[in-house]
């Protein structure tokens, strides 16, 4: 006789639940996703540090050349936290990993001011980054243990805009904080960050550490993953598509100033993005949680693609806006279900490892992608925009043909398409 999964009944009843709205479903979010969502936002706002770090280093009395490296310093840092977050999600519990994380950027930004010299304010700085990205899976992780599945794809857009608003304030709260002085700023980051970090270990659930079925899968590694073919395809496409999608940082401004376009315009595109992403993914995301997860991934890399090529046509700022829109239409369709897929397709004991390798399989993609971009463009001018494209289009394959629908979900797809 078979024994029913209670865990798949409950998704599968909760899928035959109607659609309340985006509204209904984040205030039926429980109190401790809510509070990792606003400790989200906390933390994206405190790392202003990548922000005022070339600034600061410079005020030192450093060169740009050396600012320049300490600035890669956090961005390599980064992507080596989210790596061991990975890890320690799955060994340390999500609730001490997020906590750690948080605690322990506020004491390394603290100690920055007191770095005796250059060589030791640049590993200081790399260790802020890899600390503040430490906390990334295990938050992503633990918000999939909160959620039913098929809330996951909302509650991922609500993580994004957490992320983007938090991003978007953190600038403007170190500036305030900048006309006191550079110490005065990082001090309240570390405060609010240990404080964060101390209410989380209190508040989160989790508080036995990593399930026994996790702390027994230790022995596994990132290779392990990779050995996962179908998931490393999604891995490269994540990669590529930030290479790809990069490019509005470093080869449009440049080709903007050689076509002898204001400088203004290429910020009013940058906030065009910003603007669309915070106001119309949320809602947006009502409709794509109930689309298939390889067509919204793969079809908005696409997306991200043809709009990042149509910057190689040259018909005006009217045609620089639409293809503003298209590519950041791909990002509002293919994030959340991005940020969702390797925490409903993990194997058990490996979530924590899975969601890190698919953040740093972008992060690095992200972190190539401007330098890659600017020697394209140095070397063959506005003829980066069809390779980029083409980019696109071979990471929406990818995407395409690695990307399955998740077990967890394939109950709500006959109940999504009758609502």
């Amino acid at each position: 006789m078979t024994v029913p999964d209670p865990a798949a009944q409950e998704t599968s009843e909760a899928a035959r639940e109607p659609d309340p709205g985006i509204r209904a479903a984040l205030r039926e979010l429980p109190t401790p996703a809510r509070l990792l969502l606003a400790g989200v936002a906390l933390n994206r706002m405190g790392s202003y540090v990548q922000v005022f770090v070339v600034l600061y280093v410079t005020h030192l009395g450093h060169t740009a050349g050396q600012a320049g490296l300490v600035l890669t310093g956090y961005g390599a840092g980064s992507v080596l936290g989210t790596l061991l977050g990975g890890t320690l999600a799955e060994r340390l519990g999500n609730r001490r990993t997020i906590a750690g994380s948080v605690i322990a950027t506020g004491l390394l930004t603290a100690a920055l001011p007191a770095a005796p010299g250059y060589w030791a304010l640049l590993l200081t700085v790399a260790a802020i980054g890899a600390a503040s990205q430490v906390y990334r899976p295990a938050a992503a992780a633990l918000l999939a243990e909160l959620l039913p599945a098929h809330r996951l794809v909302v509650a991922s857009a609500a993580f994004r805009l957490a992320l983007n608003v938090g991003a978007a304030l953190g600038p403007l709260a170190g500036a305030a904080l900048l006309t006191g002085s550079y110490t005065l700023m990082f001090e309240v980051n570390a405060v609010v960050s240990v404080l964060f970090g101390l209410v989380a270990l209190v508040v989160l659930p989790g508080g036995g550490g990593a399930p026994k079925a996790a702390r027994g899968s230790t022995g596994a590694r990132y290779a392990d993953v990779l050995r996962d073919r179908a998931f490393t395809l999604v891995v490269l496409a994540l990669f590529l598509i930030a290479l790809v999608e990069s490019q509005y940082l470093t080869a449009l401004p440049l080709d903007l100033r050689e076509r002898g376009v204001p400088t203004a315009v290429y910020t009013a595109l940058v906030a065009l993005n910003g603007l669309l992403v915070i106001v119309g993914e949320l809602p947006l995301t009502r409709y794509v949680q109930t689309w298939p997860m390889r067509v919204s991934i793969a079809g908005g890399i696409a997306l991200i693609g043809c709009g990042i090529g149509l910057y190689g046509i040259h018909a005006g700022a009217a045609l620089l806006v639409a293809a503003t829109v298209v590519w950041t239409l791909g990002e509002m369709v293919a994030a959340p279900s991005t940020l969702a897929y390797p925490a409903l397709t993990a194997p058990d004991g490996a979530r924590g490892r899975y969601i890190a390798a698919l953040s740093a399989g972008q992060s690095v993609g992200y972190a190539a992608g401007p330098a890659l971009g600017a020697l394209l463009f140095q070397a063959v001018g506005g003829a980066v925009w069809p390779v980029f494209a083409a980019v696109g289009l071979l990471a929406a394959a990818a995407a395409r043909s690695g990307v399955r629908q998740p077990d967890a979900l394939r109950e709500a797809a006959p109940h999504a398409g009758s609502r």
